[in-house]
Protein backbone atom coordinates (compact mmCIF):
# COMPACT_ATOMS: atom_id res chain seq x y z
CA UNK A 1 0.00 0.00 0.00
CA UNK A 2 2.88 2.27 0.69
CA UNK A 3 4.08 1.90 -3.28
CA UNK A 4 0.69 3.03 -4.13
CA UNK A 5 0.82 6.42 -1.89
CA UNK A 6 4.12 7.23 -3.00
CA UNK A 7 2.37 6.60 -6.78
CA UNK A 8 -0.27 8.75 -5.98
CA UNK A 9 1.09 11.68 -4.60
CA UNK A 10 3.86 11.53 -7.41
CA UNK A 11 1.03 11.93 -9.79
CA UNK A 12 -0.66 14.80 -7.84
CA UNK A 13 2.63 16.90 -7.57
CA UNK A 14 3.26 16.23 -11.00
CA UNK A 15 0.22 17.71 -12.17
CA UNK A 16 0.46 20.03 -9.14
CA UNK A 17 -3.28 19.05 -7.93
CA UNK A 18 -4.08 19.80 -4.34
CA UNK A 19 -4.26 16.69 -1.70
CA UNK A 20 -3.87 16.43 1.67
CA UNK A 21 -2.65 13.87 4.17
CA UNK A 22 -4.01 12.62 6.92
CA UNK A 23 -2.49 11.17 10.31
CA UNK A 24 -4.39 9.88 13.16
CA UNK A 25 -3.15 7.78 16.27
CA UNK A 26 -6.10 5.18 16.31
CA UNK A 27 -6.18 2.42 14.19
CA UNK A 28 -8.42 0.02 15.50
CA UNK A 29 -10.63 -1.65 13.18
CA UNK A 30 -13.69 0.82 13.80
CA UNK A 31 -12.04 3.61 13.21
CA UNK A 32 -10.18 2.33 9.92
CA UNK A 33 -13.41 1.80 8.61
CA UNK A 34 -14.80 5.02 9.71
CA UNK A 35 -12.39 6.38 7.78
CA UNK A 36 -12.55 4.40 4.49
CA UNK A 37 -16.30 4.54 4.51
CA UNK A 38 -15.68 8.72 4.82
CA UNK A 39 -13.14 8.86 2.30
CA UNK A 40 -14.92 6.62 -0.68
CA UNK A 41 -17.99 8.47 0.07
CA UNK A 42 -15.91 12.18 -0.14
CA UNK A 43 -13.92 10.92 -3.18
CA UNK A 44 -16.72 9.69 -5.02
CA UNK A 45 -19.06 12.58 -4.21
CA UNK A 46 -16.18 14.93 -5.46
CA UNK A 47 -15.70 12.80 -8.45
CA UNK A 48 -19.77 12.99 -9.22
CA UNK A 49 -19.49 16.78 -9.22
CA UNK A 50 -17.13 16.69 -11.76
CA UNK A 51 -18.55 14.46 -14.20
CA UNK A 52 -15.98 11.97 -13.64
CA UNK A 53 -17.36 8.23 -13.30
CA UNK A 54 -14.55 6.24 -11.33
CA UNK A 55 -15.56 2.54 -11.88
CA UNK A 56 -15.11 3.43 -15.74
CA UNK A 57 -13.53 6.78 -16.24
CA UNK A 58 -10.16 5.89 -13.79
CA UNK A 59 -9.07 10.02 -13.80
CA UNK A 60 -5.57 8.78 -13.01
CA UNK A 61 -3.70 7.49 -16.13
CA UNK A 62 -1.22 4.90 -15.87
CA UNK A 63 -1.62 4.39 -12.17
CA UNK A 64 -0.44 1.23 -12.41
CA UNK A 65 3.09 1.55 -14.14
CA UNK A 66 3.96 4.04 -11.03
CA UNK A 67 3.03 1.48 -8.34
CA UNK A 68 5.02 -1.13 -10.49
CA UNK A 69 8.03 1.61 -10.60
CA UNK A 70 7.74 2.29 -6.88
CA UNK A 71 7.43 -1.56 -6.02
CA UNK A 72 10.93 -2.02 -8.04
CA UNK A 73 12.67 0.54 -6.09
CA UNK A 74 11.73 -0.54 -2.85
CA UNK A 75 12.88 -4.49 -3.90
CA UNK A 76 16.08 -2.99 -5.40
CA UNK A 77 16.46 -0.84 -1.98
CA UNK A 78 15.77 -4.22 0.33
CA UNK A 79 18.48 -6.55 -1.99
CA UNK A 80 21.13 -3.92 -1.50
CA UNK A 81 20.67 -3.96 2.18
CA UNK A 82 21.97 -7.77 2.20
Amino acid sequence: HRAECLALLSVLREVEASFIEICYLDTGPEMVGQMVAFLHQWVCYNAWLRGLDLLSDPPILGFESLVRNFLKRKNQGMEARK
